[in-house]
């Protein structure tokens, strides 16, 4: 993996392994590669997102003559760019000469942070910076991105967050056991207690705000914290809530494509349809549909399953 040469003569080299990459009209990040991974730093050096940029041709010049389209893959909850998806994503990029990002969260992977710490806001802001970077690099070359945004259950709530917050940056969202409005339906599973114990108190660090969450695809339950499902709210689609302060007054461009298991025991497929209208009757006019996958569960994993997947994907290249 190579940063862009353009990037690297215009905002110079540190220490020989730092390159300060531009977004947008400041210098905002440093970017330092080791190896196939490299990592994302903000500006204050609060926050280190490992990322994976695989440019077909890079080894002979980077970008030049190549497709301005850029598969960005955006993982789920508590998952990695290490998994099943990801990796088949990437060798089908390379096959067919397009550029391919995947990237972990913070509290994720190989990033910075811990899990409990984390919010909506954060993980919204990561994957906006991974779309700055892909787009910066395409001004670089006076191009204008292509990007495609494939997310995995609750990756593919933040892709749609993304295409309402950049409808002219995004060509397409494919959505895979896609977890829309994740942190309300959590929210809504909570007991009667548990709920009450959160409106009661107003100390959102104690102990007291976080609660167990147990996942058929995780050996032990994860926090859910208060922070994170209030969080949540900036950002809900299926909902009318005047809380969406992250989403309002967006537009929704691109086509989506919802792929999902009729037996996804995490997200119930009768979700998606719910979603798709909830999109249809706000956003008029957007090319919606829904491809269900027999026997699918929520992973969507398999290898009838990953076809599915880059079947859609050729949709779009």
């Amino acid at each position: 993996m190579r940063i862009s040469l353009l990037a690297f003569l215009r905002y110079g080299c540190v220490d020989g392994n730092y390159r300060c990459h531009g977004s947008k009209s400041s210098c905002k990040t440093m970017l330092h590669t080791s190896n196939q991974v490299s990592y994302w730093t903000g500006i204050n050096c609060n926050k280190k997102l490992a990322f994976l940029h695989d440019v077909p041709g890079a080894d002979d010049s980077y970008y030049v003559g190549r497709s301005n389209t850029t598969v960005m893959f955006v993982n789920g909850l508590l998952s990695s760019m290490n998994g099943t998806k990801c990796s088949a994503l990437q060798r089908y990029c390379k096959k067919n000469n397009v550029s391919f990002l995947c990237f972990d969260y913070r509290g994720h992977g190989q990033s910075s942070g811990h899990f409990i710490d984390c919010t909506m806001h954060n993980w919204v802001a990561d994957a906006s910076d991974m779309l700055d970077y892909i787009v910066s690099l395409g001004h670089e070359q006076n191009q204008e991105s292509n990007v495609i945004l494939i997310g995995s259950s609750l990756g593919a709530w933040i892709s749609l967050v993304l295409a309402l917050q950049n409808p002219d940056a995004i060509s397409a969202v494919i959505g895979i056991g896609s977890a829309i409005d994740y942190t309300s339906d959590t929210y809504n599973k909570l007991s009667n207690e548990q709920r009450t114990i959160w409106e009661n108190s107003m100390e959102t660090s104690s102990s007291s705000n976080q609660f167990k969450i147990s996942s058929p695809y995780l050996d032990d339950a994860f926090p859910f914290s208060r922070d994170l499902y209030l969080s949540g709210n900036d950002y809900l689609i299926c909902r009318d809530n005047h809380l969406s302060k992250g989403i309002v007054n967006r537009e929704l461009k691109c086509p989506v494509r919802f792929l999902h298991g009729d037996e996804d025991d995490v997200v119930p497929y009768t979700k998606i349809y719910d979603a798709a209208s909830a999109l249809r009757s706000k956003y008029s006019g957007t090319d919606i549909r829904i491809k269900m996958l027999k026997a699918g569960d929520h992973r969507l994993s398999t290898a009838d399953d990953v076809t599915a997947i880059l079947d859609t994907l050729d949709e779009f290249l």
